[in-house]
């Protein structure tokens, strides 16, 4: 089982293919919501979808947050709030005290490349303004 959380955007004009992804480790989640605080971890008010397939019932999101351990899908309702979260923890990652992160000593990462991947997921967040893009998530 992967600790890692994918996310893909896709395009309606590739036939909901893949554009771009980017992936955040659940540890690195875990380390926000120490940083911050869960409740104000902005992640779990963005709008969603869960499953994934409830995004084709409906334009508006039922759902907030994200589903840790299945799909969720994101559209333009969730974008604005998706860009704040992710901008959120890029601040909170180029403040990290190295250049390599352990959370708990469980695993190492890169800062860079949790900086990379969060650079795509605001990138990302964004194109979902447009209809014509949605931001899939697997979880871990």
């Amino acid at each position: 089982m992967s600790s890692f959380h994918e996310f893909y955007l896709v395009s309606k004009d590739m036939n909901w293919g893949k554009v771009n992804n980017f992936v955040i480790h659940d540890d690195f989640i875990s380390y926000i919501d120490e940083q911050v605080g869960e409740s104000n971890n902005k992640l779990f008010k963005v709008p969603s979808f869960m499953p994934i397939e409830e995004i084709e019932k409906s334009e508006r999101p039922l759902e907030t947050g994200l589903d840790f351990f299945g799909t969720t899908a994101f559209n333009y309702y969730s974008s604005d709030l998706l860009v704040e979260t992710f901008e959120q923890w890029k601040m909170i990652a180029e403040k990290l005290p190295s250049e390599i992160f352990s959370f708990h000593d469980i695993a190492e990462f890169k800062r860079k490349d949790i900086l990379l991947n969060l650079t795509k997921a605001i990138e990302s967040s964004k194109m979902i303004k447009s209809k014509n893009y949605r931001l899939y998530h697997y979880g871990i």
